[in-house]
C-alpha cells in the first residue's frame, strides 16, 4: 500500500486486476444463475400445467359422477315400471275376468226366471237347471279367485315399490364424495406434479397404483348404502384406478348401469322379487280363467236341454232343436280345443264325454216327442246316461286342472293354454303328452 501511495501508476493497475477478476466470477456464476432460472421455470411450468390437468380432470370426474346418479335414477324408474307392468298383466286381466262373469252370473238368473216350459216335461227343466247351476258355480267361483288375485296383485305391488324396488337416490356423504379439494393434488406423487408432457411417459405410469389398487375416497357411484361390508370404512377402499391420477376406480359393479335384454332380464333382481310375488296369486289367476271356460261349456249344455224343451216340445220343431243342439256342441268343442293343451287322445276322450249328454237328451226328447209316455223307460234310461256322461266330464276336467309339474312352486293347471300368459318370461311349458 505504501507502494502505492508513493506510485500511482501501480494503484491504477491494481484496480484493473480487481476488476477483472470480478468480470471473470461473474462470467463462471452467469451461466450457474441461467441454468438454475431455466430449471426453476420449467418446475414451475410442470407444476402448473400437471396441476391445471388435474383441476381439469376432476372437473370431468364430478360430472360423471352427476350424470351417473341421473343414469342410476332413470334405471331406477325404469325398473320400477317394469313391475308395474308385470303386475298389471294379472290385474288387467282380472277386471276383464270379473266383468265377464257378472254379466254371466245375470244371463244364468234371467234363464232361471224367465226359462220356463208350459207343457215340456220335469226331466227337461232339471237337465237344464243342473247344468246352469254348474255354469253358476264355475262363474262364482271365478269371481271370488280373481277378487283375490286382483286385491293379492295390488297389495305386492304396493309393498315391492315402497320397501323393495326404491329410487337411488344419493345421500349427503355420496354427494360429497363428489367433490374435490384443490388441495387434493398435494396427494399424489411428485413425479405426477413435474412430468414433463411427452419427455416422461403418460401420466397413469406414474401412479402408485399403475397395476395394482389405491386407496381413496369413494365417489357416489360407488356407494352402496345399506350394502358396504361392516368390517371396512365405508368412505374409503382398496379398488382398481381407472383414471390417470390413480384416484378413480370403474362402474362394472354398479348395478344400475347397464341395460339388460332377453333372457339375462329374467336374472335382474327386481324382475326375481316381483316373479316371487306373483306366486301369492297366480294359482288364484289361472284357476278364474279355468273355472270361467268351464263355465261357458256348461252354459252351452244348459242351453241344449232349454232348446229340446222348448222347440222340440214347446213349438213343435224337433229338427230345429237338433240343429241348434249341434251348434252348441261344435261351439263347446272349440272352446276345449282353445283354452286346453291336450295330446289328440285326451282331447277326443273329453270330446266324446261331453257329448255323451247332448246325444242321450236327443234320443230322450225324440222318444217322448213321438211316443210320450210309452217310452218313459227309455227317456230316464237316457238321461241317466247323459248324467254319468256329465259327471265323468266333470271328473276328467279336475283331473286334468291339478299341477302336472311338482317342482314348481305354484301349482298351475298346465293342461289350459291360458296358464302360458301367466309368466311373460316361459318358465310354464306347454306339456305335450
Amino acid at each position: 500500500s505504501s507502494q502505492c501511495g508513493s506510485n500511482p501508476n501501480l494503484h491504477i493497475e491494481l484496480i484493473h486486476i480487481n476488476q477483472a477478476r470480478v468480470v471473470l466470477l461473474r462470467a463462471a456464476i452467469a451461466p450457474m444463475d441461467c441454468f438454475a432460472g431455466i430449471a426453476t421455470a420449467g418446475a414451475a411450468g410442470a407444476y402448473g400445467y400437471n396441476r391445471g390437468n388435474f383441476m381439469w380432470d376432476r372437473e370431468l370426474r364430478m360430472k360423471n359422477e352427476f350424470k351417473m346418479q341421473e343414469f342410476r335414477v332413470a334405471q331406477a324408474e325404469l325398473w320400477r315400471e317394469d313391475v308395474r307392468d308385470l303386475i298389471s298383466l294379472s290385474e288387467y286381466k282380472m277386471t276383464a275376468y270379473l266383468l265377464v262373469n257378472v254379466l254371466m252370473l245375470g244371463y244364468c238368473v234371467v234363464l232361471w226366471t224367465q226359462g220356463t216350459f208350459d207343457s215340456a216335461p220335469d226331466w227337461v227343466l232339471t237337465a237344464t237347471s243342473i247344468s246352469t247351476c254348474g255354469a253358476f258355480m264355475f262363474w262364482l267361483l271365478s269371481i271370488w279367485m280373481a277378487m283375490h288375485a286382483a286385491v293379492a296383485a295390488q297389495s305386492y305391488e304396493a309393498r315391492l315399490l315402497t320397501q323393495l324396488v326404491r329410487l337411488p337416490i344419493p345421500a349427503w356423504q355420496e354427494i360429497e364424495a363428489c367433490r374435490t379439494g384443490a388441495s387434493e393434488f398435494e396427494q399424489v406423487e411428485p413425479r405426477q406434479m413435474f412430468r414433463i408432457p411427452f419427455l416422461m411417459g403418460r401420466q397413469e405410469q406414474h401412479t402408485a397404483a399403475h397395476g395394482g389398487t389405491v386407496s381413496r375416497r369413494r365417489a357416489a357411484s360407488d356407494v352402496e348404502v345399506g350394502h358396504t361390508d361392516s368390517g371396512r370404512d365405508a368412505s374409503t377402499e382398496e379398488v382398481a384406478n381407472v383414471d390417470p391420477w390413480g384416484l378413480e376406480r370403474g362402474g362394472e359393479g354398479i348395478e344400475e348401469l347397464g341395460c339388460s335384454f332377453g333372457a339375462s332380464v329374467a336374472r335382474l333382481r327386481h324382475v326375481k322379487l316381483a316373479r316371487q310375488a306373483m306366486i301369492r296369486w297366480q294359482s288364484y289367476d289361472a284357476f278364474a280363467r279355468m273355472s270361467m271356460s268351464m263355465g261357458v261349456v256348461q252354459l252351452l249344455t244348459a242351453m241344449s236341454y232349454y232348446l229340446w224343451g222348448y222347440l222340440a216340445v214347446e213349438v213343435g220343431t224337433p229338427e230345429a232343436a237338433l240343429l241348434a243342439i249341434v251348434l252348441f256342441m261344435v261351439l263347446a268343442n272349440l272352446l276345449l280345443r282353445l283354452d286346453m293343451s291336450l295330446s289328440l287322445g285326451q282331447l277326443r276322450r273329453l270330446q266324446v264325454l261331453l257329448a255323451i249328454g247332448p246325444i242321450a237328451s236327443t234320443f230322450a226328447c225324440y222318444a217322448f216327442v213321438y211316443y210320450h209316455l210309452e217310452a218313459i223307460r227309455t227317456i230316464f234310461t237316457c238321461m241317466g246316461v247323459a248324467c254319468l256322461g256329465h259327471g265323468s266330464f266333470l271328473l276328467s276336467m279336475s283331473l286334468l286342472a291339478q299341477s302336472s309339474s311338482d317342482d314348481q312352486l305354484v301349482k298351475l293347471p298346465a293342461a289350459f293354454s291360458s296358464t302360458l300368459y301367466l309368466d311373460v318370461f316361459g318358465s310354464v311349458k306347454e306339456e305335450r303328452p
